[in-house]
């Protein structure tokens, strides 16, 4: 079944580390995006954190096991004395379903036509231009009389009651998604760690599957690997 997937890569422990393994990350799935044919496009990119949206056949059960912290062991290309540091990044997979799409249902609307209030002869005050709008399942009003005219109004108060709505909906998805993006990473530290890369050694151990591959491997975009 073809699914929409947005994946969150963002910056932990670590430091300036943390933020280029993010860059690190992204390439690796975007990689395996081309490897699987899956649609992607790179939504958001700024320092320490990283937006994907991907689309294809079962791309939430393909990606499911990459959400969680994942810890790399490594030498940093900005390290001049050849230390190993330990960094973190996050991830969190949000699927169609944690996702603001909000539409408005006209059957759940009514409409009251009545004379306008303000000024403008006696033309606006006897014909009823103004369109007041009630969505039902919320009880939320809009009244719009900035017009002359009864469908220009109408017209705008859709509008506006649509953006009351939406901003409402936006709110709950908001929630909706820091609680499941929460349950996701828990406190982002050492002891949720879905995956450790040891970069030194070519090893990558996946901490839900207990399957192991080479870097070099991961570099290739071949997650499946570890499934």
């Amino acid at each position: 079944m073809k699914t929409k997937i947005q994946i969150e890569i963002r910056a932990s422990e670590g430091g300036n580390d943390s933020k280029l393994l993010v860059d690190d990350l992204m390439n690796i799935y975007v990689q395996s995006c081309k490897n699987n044919n899956f649609a992607w496009r790179v939504d958001e990119i700024r320092d320490g954190f990283a937006l994907i949206w991907i689309e294809g056949h079962n791309v939430n059960d393909f990606f499911k096991n990459e959400s969680g912290s994942h810890c790399f062991v490594r030498i940093p290309p900005t390290e001049r004395n050849g230390r190993v540091h330990t960094s973190f990044v996050t991830v969190a997979i949000m699927n169609s379903t944690t996702m603001n799409t909000f539409t408005l249902n006209k059957n759940d609307v009514t409409k009251q036509y009545t004379c306008s209030r303000g000024k403008g002869g006696q033309n606006v005050n006897r014909i009823q231009s103004c369109v007041v709008l009630t969505h039902i399942p919320t009880g939320i009003k809009v009244r719009c009389e900035e017009t002359r005219y009864q469908l220009k109004n109408e017209e705008i108060a859709y509008q506006r009651l649509t953006e009351k709505l939406s901003a409402i909906e936006t709110e709950k998805t908001n929630n909706t998604t820091k609680n499941h993006r929460n349950n996701q990473i828990g406190d982002a530290g050492r002891g949720v760690k879905k995956r450790t890369y040891r970069i030194r050694e070519d090893v990558v151990l996946d901490h839900i599957t207990g399957k192991t591959c080479r870097w070099k491997d991961i570099l290739k975009g071949k997650i499946e690997l570890l499934k």
